[in-house]
């Protein structure tokens, strides 16, 4: 997948919010390292997928949809905050397991907190789109919904 339009929208919303909270040139990387942590956490949530005492499951598409969407801007304004705008990733399915994607996502976290480098960064991308994979989202998909909940 080409992240080149989101990185780009990305840099331009964190510009934005940036002016407008007047933040200047701080550092907002713990900050945005715990929203990404509270927006995987909001997904796993609307997703229902570890809550083995449910039976049954109900999940909103649109829902879940938008909420990655949230996950996937933070883990983007992460890598410009970090200069790592990588643009191509091949998107490959890891596990189809929800839970289990989701608690690699966030062991991914720590250890990009643990260690900030490229490697770190690059890892958690690919299990974020991988996650999107799972859930059956396009390319388009992507796109048209990080337009309409961030640009429009």
């Amino acid at each position: 997948m080409n992240l080149e339009k989101l990185y780009e929208s990305q840099n331009k919303l964190d510009k934005q919010i940036h002016s407008i909270v007047n933040l200047k040139e701080k550092t907002l990387l713990p900050e945005k390292i715990l929203a990404l942590q509270v927006k995987i956490g909001e997904l796993a949530n609307d997703t229902q997928c570890f809550k083995f005492w449910l039976s049954k499951k109900t999940m909103t598409e649109r829902k879940v949809l938008e909420k990655y969407i949230q996950v996937l801007s933070m883990a983007l304004s992460i890598g410009i905050e970090k200069n790592f705008t990588e643009t191509e990733f091949p998107i490959k399915s890891i596990d189809s397991n929800l839970t289990n994607q989701f608690l690699n996502l966030f062991i991914d976290i720590n250890d990009f907190m643990v260690c900030s480098s490229k490697d770190h960064y690059i890892t958690l991308i690919e299990d974020i789109l991988s996650l999107g994979l799972t859930f059956g989202f396009t390319e388009e998909d992507i796109l048209e919904t990080y337009n309409k909940v961030f640009i429009a």
